[in-house]
This record gives C-alpha cells, sequence and structure tokens, in this order.
C-alpha cells in the first residue's frame, strides 16, 4: 500500500471521529456563526467605540441574550410557574363553572341541553388535571434544554466574534 492511501484512511478515520465529537454541538455552532454574521455591524461598532476585541464581544454577546433569549426564557420560566401553580381547588372551581354553563345554557342554546348533559357527564375532570401535569413535566424538560442550547449558542457566538 502506498504511503498517500494510508495517510487519506487515517484522514478519512480521523474526520470521522471529529464528527461524531462534535456532532452535539454542530447545530449551536452553526446558529451563533448566522447570528455573528448578522451582527457583525453591531460587534464592529463596539469595537471601534471601546477599542478592545474582546470587550466589544462580551457586550454584543450580553445584548444578544438579553434582546433575543431573554423574553424566551421568561415565556417559558412563566408558563411553567402558573402550570405549576394549579391545584386542586382551582380545578374544581373550574369544574363547577363548566358545568354551570353546560347545565344552565343561553337562551339561544337550550335546545342542545340535553346533548350538554351528556357531554359534560363524559369529561373527567381529574384525568385533565393528571394530563396537565404530564404538560408542565414535558415543558419543563425542553425549557431545561432550551436554555442549555441558548446557553452554548451564546458560549459558540462570544467566540465567534472574538477570533473573526
Amino acid at each position: 500500500m502506498k504511503p498517500q492511501y494510508l495517510v487519506a484512511i487515517l484522514f478519512g478515520i480521523a474526520l470521522y471521529w471529529i464528527f461524531f465529537l462534535y456532532k452535539p454541538f454542530l447545530m449551536s455552532i452553526t446558529i451563533a456563526s448566522l447570528l455573528a454574521m448578522s451582527t457583525l455591524n453591531i460587534q464592529n461598532f463596539f469595537e471601534d467605540k471601546l477599542r478592545s476585541k474582546l470587550f466589544a464581544s462580551i457586550v454584543t454577546s450580553l445584548l444578544l441574550t438579553v434582546l433575543f433569549f431573554g423574553p424566551f426564557a421568561y415565556i417559558i420560566a412563566s408558563l411553567t410557574s402558573v402550570l405549576n401553580s394549579i391545584d386542586q381547588q382551582t380545578i374544581n372551581s373550574f369544574e363547577r363553572y363548566i358545568q354551570n354553563v353546560f347545565l344552565n345554557p343561553p337562551e339561544f342554546l337550550v335546545f342542545a341541553k340535553p346533548y350538554l348533559k351528556e357531554a359534560i357527564s363524559s369529561i373527567d375532570f381529574q384525568n385533565l388535571a393528571k394530563q396537565a401535569v404530564g404538560l408542565t413535566t414535558k415543558i419543563g424538560g425542553f425549557s431545561v434544554g432550551f436554555l442549555k442550547n441558548a446557553f452554548l449558542i451564546i458560549i459558540f457566538y462570544f467566540f465567534v466574534n472574538y477570533y473573526k
């Protein structure tokens, strides 16, 4: 075997393992690179004003964090806390309200009262509460994953801006 073929095979194997090593981070690196390209003028502005590439990269990364990822994190945290605050009393009062609306419909829906009684009897509010708790768990898991990815994107964004 020629030495060139051996080097090419070893290079191909090394590329495969490098790809395998960085595979979990490739999407974050790609997003950070695209964000860095789109905010290049802001980075250049801060470099001119601060006269330091390091401080300009820090300020740009903080600005991106506050303006872009801050609202998403706030929405997810607020939604999770609202869903976690649902207790048995809230479920019972909601059940009573729905039953009252269905059993005493407005005048123009009186003809549907028997059908509404049948529909309300088939609703299991305890099962709905269990599903809401399951949904809260899923939202919590997604929010943790989102925050992890957002943190990685900000870190890679900083390095892309600093070493551009």
